[in-house]
């Protein structure tokens, strides 16, 4: 008689590298953690190559030395040794570096690049990171939406009070504080702190300027100067965009009180003509 049988050849595959990147965005001055996963089990250790790469605006500046105190001046690669066993995994560690700039979120790969030891098979595919936006800058405006600039000021009567509003402009990693100082003992903020939360920051927030009267007749300017400082108290940008003229009612010796004609928002261009 004749016998049949079956036979089932199943390719069986060795131990393989692969990357995973990491779940969240990382910030200036952290570290991009990538996890290499050697599947199945290999017998001995294995050597993984690695190697990052990216486009504008990502440059080799944005990685830092291991301790973070300096740029790199090409795009980091190195190695890493996964130990023997069955779905063992190691760490790629890349510092970025904190350039102090305010720049846009920029990402990032980390390829393998070549593996030996206990594996000769990997996956090429790239694992991607992002460099979050952590140098957030500010947006001053007057209520009514114009931008407080340097050719700009902000005109409040003696005795009164002006608003104007503060945005921050990118996501912040964590808790960011504004502190508005004035140069001039009669103009005042309130409040004099803004605080900023990642889940908060796209709300603007209104400060009110607040001009004492001091009864001696004549026009004075201030500079109010915001201070953005991160949740580590690192002073990320320090500007001094809100100019104020304090308008006096009572008419000086000449009698014109020289106070410039301001639009609806209190906002007067320098350079138009004053009386």
């Amino acid at each position: 008689y004749t016998r049949q049988y079956t036979l089932t050849l199943q390719r069986i595959f060795g131990p393989e590298a692969a990357l995973t990147g990491p779940a969240h965005a990382v910030g200036e001055g952290q570290s991009a953690e990538f996890t290499v996963l050697v599947r199945r089990t290999s017998e001995s250790p294995v050597t993984v190559l690695w190697a990052a790469s990216g486009s504008a605006p990502t440059t080799p500046a944005d990685f830092a030395n291991a301790d973070h105190t300096a740029p790199l001046p090409g795009f980091p690669s190195g190695t890493v040794t996964v130990p023997p066993g069955a779905d063992q995994t190691a760490t790629i560690t890349i510092p970025i570096y904190d350039d102090e700039m305010a720049e846009g979120s920029e990402s990032f790969q980390v390829t393998i690049t070549a593996v030996s030891g206990g594996a000769d098979r990997f996956d090429a595919t790239p694992a991607t990171a992002t460099i979050a936006l952590s140098d957030p800058t500010l947006a001053l405006q007057s209520t009514a939406g114009a931008p407080l600039t340097a050719s700009s000021r902000l005109v409040v009567d003696e005795g009164g009070a002006k608003a104007y509003t503060v945005r921050l402009m990118g996501t912040p990693l964590g808790t960011t504080t504004v502190s508005i100082m004035s140069n001039h003992r009669d103009v005042t903020t309130t409040p004099s702190t803004l605080t900023f939360t990642a889940s908060t920051w796209t709300t603007p927030q209104t400060v009110t300027v607040n001009a004492a009267k001091d009864g001696d007749g004549r026009n004075e300017t201030a500079l109010l100067t915001h201070t953005l400082t991160d949740a580590t108290g690192k002073i990320i940008e320090a500007i001094g965009r809100v100019s104020v003229f304090v308008s006096d009612p009572e008419p000086d010796d000449d009698g014109d009180d020289d106070a410039p004609a301001a639009g609806a928002d209190g906002i007067v261009l320098l350079g138009r003509s004053c009386g």
